[in-house]
């Protein structure tokens, strides 16, 4: 089985194809950072239209559907309106996915709390990585803002849909759990 993963962001969304065993293809949606606000938002929607328009081989097989939902954490999210765009965003790669994959099933929308639990970023995502059997390196020096990323670029036997710069990984490895736990959740498997 097949499955698409989404991670929105306002300038970097990550997307990754993944089966059971392998990493099938990932891409990054990106606009430019000069975008703010309201204007981000429309742009980021109108990319992901784009995006699904122009690389439409990769999709046509996936079953499932993952993109990640938004939350706000009580005293600790700083600033709402960046989470409520964010959630636009998430709205729109829903849309998106459920017009363009003719043999979709099943379509998740979980929160993060959901789908990774409170892992720290790095521990998780090199989890994701060394659950496709790829060795992960560290991005970054703070505990709580580290994240990881594939050692070895580009993974083997994985499309790129769009280059991905260091700097868009932390989103593509996201989009690559959410697809992972898409396919561990839709099996009935109790760890998802």
């Amino acid at each position: 089985m097949i499955a698409i993963g989404i991670d929105p962001d306002l300038h970097n969304t990550g997307i990754a194809v993944v089966d059971a065993d392998s990493i099938l293809a990932v891409g990054v949606a990106k606009i430019s950072a000069k975008l703010k606000g309201d204007e981000a938002v429309v742009e980021m929607c109108e990319e992901l239209a784009r995006f699904f328009d122009f690389h439409p081989a990769f999709n046509h097989h996936a079953k499932i559907g993952v993109v990640e939902g938004q939350q706000l954490y009580r005293g600790k999210t700083k600033n709402p309106d960046s989470i409520l765009r964010l959630a636009q965003v998430a709205g729109a790669a829903v849309g998106a996915v459920i017009r363009d994959f003719d043999y979709l099933q099943r379509m998740f929308f979980p929160r993060p709390v959901n789908w990774k639990g409170s892992v720290p970023k790095f521990i998780h995502q090199a989890r994701t990585l060394m659950g496709f059997g790829i060795a992960s390196e560290r991005v970054g020096r703070d505990p709580k803002t580290m994240w990881a990323r594939p050692a070895h670029l580009p993974l083997a036997d994985c499309v790129l849909l769009t280059p991905v710069t260091k700097g868009q990984w932390k989103h593509v490895v996201d989009a690559i759990g959410l697809a992972r736990w898409g396919l561990l959740k839709a099996s009935g498997n109790p760890c998802a």
